[in-house]
């Protein structure tokens, strides 16, 4: 956690986390703001527009009674961070707000593909209505087939009314 003396230029509360919780095999290097941002160092990664990050070298399962497996894993997280935490470092308060938009738009894409999903089911029950209505709001993100679809299930309803 900083404490934002003169030498460091990250602000007051800005934290890295690093958690390793064996019994769930899970592994995760976060940054936050000290309040309620927090981001995986991926996802600074994906911002920064950084290298692909480099694939695990140890199992989980295996590293649990393994240290230095362990410690390895731990620094390539930190290679990551040190790679595209910049901002970061730097203090930059315009980067949760980009982190921010990221995430929404990533999670926009997962609704995107769900909803997509959803209508080729209504599709091939000729439920015209919720194709519809999953995809109308997303017209502008479709694409070929599902555009297509979403044309023919409007003119599948003027045709009914």
């Amino acid at each position: 956690r900083s404490r934002g003396t003169d030498a460091a230029r990250t602000p007051v509360g800005w934290s890295v986390t690093l958690s390793f919780v064996p019994l769930r095999l899970e592994l995760s290097l976060d940054i936050s703001d000290g309040g309620k941002s927090q981001f995986s160092v991926e996802e600074l990664n994906a911002v920064a527009g950084g290298a692909p990050i480099p694939g695990r070298a140890h199992n989980f399962y295996d590293s649990v009674h393994d240290a230095s497996a362990q410690y390895a894993e731990f620094a390539r997280l930190a290679s990551v961070l040190r790679a595209s935490g910049t901002r970061f470092f730097a203090g930059d308060v315009g980067l949760w707000a980009d982190l921010q938009a990221q995430r929404h738009c990533w999670w926009q894409e997962d609704e995107d593909r769900r909803a997509i999903a959803d209508s080729e089911r209504a599709f091939r029950s000729r439920n015209w209505l919720t194709v519809v209505s999953l995809l109308e709001t997303r017209a502008s993100r479709l694409s070929g087939a599902a555009a297509a679809r979403l044309a023919l299930a409007k003119k599948r309803l003027r045709g009914a009314a």
